[in-house]
Formats: structure tokens, C-alpha cells, sequence
């Protein structure tokens, strides 16, 4: 488990993507504008809290994190409205994965 929200962080260092028996990661109310690559290469990834950053659209990343269980998206510029319409494709692959996705 690892927390690291209300950091102002905006990227992670390179080395993070071997922690692999992280199954938790919190980098919620941070200041990311592009999904860090390092997060996808968690191997055991099953709960992740990027809620209230900057990501502009969906993170289209998510979608590769093969053990993931829970997302929360909340408070990012991307969620809206609109965001089942225009996200759509994307939602819908989560959930076929059995994905939470808090937004």
C-alpha cells in the first residue's frame, strides 16, 4: 500500500514501476496532467485513487492494468456531465473487467 495523495505531485520516478507487491496506490489531489506509465507497470495494482488531479481526458491507460478492482476518478477535469457518453467505450471496458470506477 502506498499513499502518496495531497503530495503536488505531477510524476513518478522511473524506478517505481518494479514495485510490483503494490496492490494499493493513493495519488489522489496531486497535480497530474498525464497518466504516469510507471502505474501501469504495477503488476498487482487492484485499488487506485487518482482522484482530483488535472487529467484533462480519461486516462486511457486504466484500461491496461490487468489485476485492477477499483478506480477513483472524481474531481479530475475530464469527469462531467457527459462523462458516460463521451467515455463510454472506456467505462464500458472497465466494467466488463469488473472494474469499480468511482467518478
Amino acid at each position: 500500500t502506498l499513499y502518496a495523495h495531497h503530495n503536488r505531485l505531477s510524476k513518478l520516478p522511473e524506478s517505481m514501476a518494479k514495485m510490483n507487491k503494490v496492490n494499493l496506490l493513493d495519488l489522489g489531489f496531486n497535480w497530474f496532467t498525464n497518466f504516469p506509465s510507471e502505474v501501469s507497470a504495477l503488476q498487482n495494482l487492484k485499488e487506485l485513487d487518482i482522484s482530483s488531479n488535472n487529467f484533462p481526458d480519461f486516462p486511457v491507460s486504466l484500461l491496461s492494468i490487468k489485476k485492477l478492482d477499483k478506480v477513483y476518478l472524481q474531481g479530475n477535469p475530464f469527469v462531467g456531465n457527459d462523462m458516460d457518453i463521451k467515455y463510454e467505450h472506456q467505462l464500458s471496458v472497465l466494467k466488463e473487467k469488473k472494474v469499480e470506477v468511482f467518478y
